[in-house]
């Protein structure tokens, strides 16, 4: 669903200087070691030199069930079956060759057709078409654990099915020949394939200093404004997350207007979410200063508001944890109706502000 490049899965994230100084302390916090699902030596091998340290990883060899569907269905239900399992943070990997001809198989089958076919027997199954096309799909899932929803990341790299060349130890990498290139993955050193791999696109995280996406930067400092927006508009999803103050809300803005206007996935954390509904009400309803009252107290349009028993002056252990009755102002409106007859209603939150309804 991450597709709109063929290099794979990029998410970048915007966040102030405050925010970065934060992130370089816990970017993520995790309860424990995230256990890397793998029985392969090969693959735990190149997925290590790819992420090195940035994840604090153990690997783990579990016996889960073979499970048929799409990439992306069967990933995600590996890491919520190893999360039981484990019960902890998991992460998963399944690796697919799909032949164009074939409408994507074998697909996440590869495996058992290399055992019983061999790599000639995995060119035979082209023999009577023309186009020898094929792309090298790796999904990763994570997950929290036991009960939380995994999170999928899909790397793709397009080439071409050709016959076996290169050392023959490492699955299907001699028949696949990446475009751009004339060596199979077998072939490669293997640090030039993991700069390529299917496997290595997805882990691609860019950092984006949301400021720089704003018309000030562009006339202050061109080349900052030229190189955020290349970033951002090379993105695949675009997660802008939470934070305090009005440094760089605009620029958030931006990005939530380009992902919207764009069909880009976007993901809204806290204060993220909020300026992608100030944005909306700003641009497609047409209130031009439509706003938070947490960054303009004068606002009249309010879209977000702040919690009644929420502090206005500190910033930090501040946010109201779990449910909240909660009543609808505008009993007509399509919020309320979709929630009828359960109001008031009881949402879960960890947050100072409320979007308005």
């Amino acid at each position: 669903m991450f597709a709109k490049k063929t290099k794979g899965l990029c998410f970048r994230y915007l966040r102030t200087e405050t925010q970065k100084m934060a992130a370089a302390k816990a970017a993520v916090v995790l309860p424990r070691p995230v256990t890397f699902v793998i029985g392969n030596a090969k693959k735990l091998e190149e997925v290590k030199a790819i992420i090195g340290n940035s994840i604090p990883f153990k690997s783990l060899k579990l016996d889960l069930p073979e499970l048929q569907g799409d990439p992306e269905d069967i990933s995600k239900e590996k890491a919520r079956l190893a999360a039981l399992q484990v019960n902890g943070p998991v992460l998963v990997e399944d690796t697919c060759l799909c032949f164009n001809a074939l409408k994507g198989l074998p697909g996440p089958y590869i495996k058992w057709f290399l055992e019983k076919l061999g790599h000639e027997g995995l060119n035979d199954l082209l023999m009577a078409y023309e186009d020898k096309s094929a792309y090298a799909l790796s999904a990763f899932s994570f997950s929290l654990g036991p009960g939380a929803e995994p999170l999928t990341f899909l790397g793709k790299t397009p080439g071409k099915i050709v016959p076996a060349r290169g050392p023959t130890d490492f699955g299907w990498d001699p028949v696949f020949q990446p475009d751009g290139y004339d060596q199979t993955y077998a072939e490669m050193a293997k640090e030039e394939k993991n700069k390529i791999s299917h496997r290595c696109k997805k882990l691609v995280i860019d950092w984006i200093s949301a400021s720089d996406l704003e018309q000030g930067v562009k006339k202050e400092n061109p080349d900052a404004y030229k190189a955020a927006w290349k970033l951002l508009k090379g993105a695949d999803g675009i997660l802008v997350p939470g934070g305090f103050g009005n440094r760089g809300v605009e620029g958030k803005m931006l990005a939530a207007k380009y992902a919207r206007e764009n069909r880009v996935p976007y993901l809204g954390i806290c204060l993220g979410m909020q300026l992608a509904v100030i944005e909306f009400a700003r641009t497609v309803l047409g209130l031009p200063d439509a706003n938070s009252t947490e960054l303009d107290p004068n606002t009249k349009n309010p879209c977000v508001i702040f919690m009644p028993e929420g502090s206005k002056t500190h910033m930090g252990g501040t946010m109201r944890l779990g449910s909240r009755r909660t009543y609808f102002q505008a009993k007509d409106s399509k919020s309320a109706k979709l929630y009828e007859p359960d109001i008031p209603i009881r949402p879960k939150s960890q947050n100072k502000c409320w979007t308005a309804n």
